[in-house]
């Protein structure tokens, strides 16, 4: 997972990432159904994977995933700061290294495949 640079007001940032090409469409289509930017639906993913706003928040593991370039498609995402760092730390807390893996669980388990 790469962060760009703040773009527009400076209220928020770029992600750019890869995903397998079958959840890409998997997030196409839950955000044509449910009326969703990208970004607002991966928005709404992290909140749910990190438990924002619960007193206690869930204890997540994740798999390894394949991240090679050929397989998966690019996805760019836009999300406030403060919600980047609230996910970094609680992939730090939860020992997740790879932040583009926990980003993939997030998307796949809030968009239902």
């Amino acid at each position: 997972m790469r962060i760009m640079k703040n773009r527009g007001s400076g209220k928020t940032k770029t992600i750019d990432m890869r995903i397998s090409n079958a959840l890409k469409k998997a997030l196409e289509s839950f955000c044509r159904k449910n009326l969703q930017t990208s970004s607002e639906a991966v928005t709404h993913a992290i909140k749910q994977f990190i438990g924002f706003g619960q007193i206690n928040p869930p204890k997540r593991k994740v798999a390894k995933i394949n991240l090679d370039k050929k397989k998966n498609k690019r996805l760019q995402i836009r999300i406030h700061p403060r919600l980047k760092n609230q996910f970094a730390k609680f992939c730090k807390s939860s020992g997740i290294e790879n932040h583009s893996v926990a980003l993939t669980e997030a998307i796949r388990i809030y968009v239902g495949t």
